[in-house]
């Protein structure tokens, strides 16, 4: 783009230009943990549901998968799995009470004639924002003051898959360990375990459905506890946190504030101990 626009805008370009009825939304910071063999069978159930099926979010371990239960305890909100004969039948659909920015597959009419129809939507997407922090926060309010009647005109459905899709790579990582992976050329690369997949990704699949891969992220590696931390940073932050600490995939606290740092064994990204060999550069998802 020839200048700046935010996330939510820059969708809005990429809807203007593009010339495909589905675009796949995937913001740079979220890796594909397996290949999404899902995809043609998404865009036919699109297709043949168009009216129902605007947006298809692929699952995440922190926000999707065990989406039911989740929403159930947090809201009291029932959602109802929808099965398609598009889709496997082992792999239903559960509505999403808000948008997600998290990748997705969504029409491209969906975009132009709702989202960004501040009209039909009721909400205007200005530089800067979010899609999730405007629309995503409508939907939710609006479904929570009008039950899931409200949820048709928005669309959003998420996979149920048992297993995530797609990982984020948070910023905080990269943050606590500026120099990791420093000799990597482009930050990022893959090393192939099997097959031939292209990109450099290497996927190696196995019986239970599970994949495994190992990727180079630049900045992904903890830091040396000794790292010369002063007592001020000891001190516990004044707000909560709310995401999940990528040393012992509790959820609570941060990887600068864990309990366990420095004390338990290498672990892979699932936080389970691992004797797999894997420096601190690297991210491996193993079929635990």
């Amino acid at each position: 783009l020839e200048q700046w626009h935010g996330f939510g805008l820059a969708v809005l370009e990429a809807a203007l230009r593009a010339r495909t009825p589905y675009l796949l939304v995937v913001q740079h910071d979220q890796l594909m943990l397996e290949r999404f063999v899902e995809l043609p069978a998404v865009l036919a159930a699109m297709s043949a549901h168009p009216s129902r099926l605007s947006y298809v979010g692929l699952p995440s371990r922190t926000t999707t998968v065990g989406y039911a239960a989740r929403m159930q305890q947090r809201y009291g909100i029932t959602v109802q799995s929808l099965s398609v004969p598009e889709l496997p039948p082992l792999l239903p659909l559960l509505p999403l009470l808000m948008w997600y920015d998290k990748p997705h597959v969504v029409a491209r009419k969906h975009l132009l004639d709702f989202v960004y129809n501040p009209e039909v939507s009721g909400v205007t997407i200005k530089p800067g924002d979010f899609i999730e922090d405007v629309l995503g926060h409508h939907q939710l309010n609006d479904i929570k003051q009008n039950g899931m009647a409200a949820h048709s005109k928005y669309g959003t459905w998420v996979l149920d898959a048992e297993r995530p899709l797609v990982y984020h790579l948070s910023g905080r990582k990269v943050m606590a360990a500026p120099k990791a992976n420093a000799g990597a050329e482009d930050g990022i690369s893959g090393r192939e375990r099997s097959g031939g997949g292209a990109g450099g990704w290497g996927v190696m699949a196995n019986s239970s459905g599970t994949a495994s891969f190992v990727a180079n992220i630049a900045g992904l590696g903890a830091p040396p506890v000794d790292s010369g931390r002063t007592g001020s940073e000891d001190a516990a932050p004044s707000y909560r946190f709310r995401g999940i600490c990528f040393h012992c995939n509790q959820k609570g606290h941060s990887f600068k504030f864990c309990p366990q740092r420095g004390e338990e064994p290498e672990t892979c990204t699932v936080g389970v101990p691992c004797s797999t060999p894997h420096s601190q550069s690297r991210v491996v998802a193993h079929p635990h």
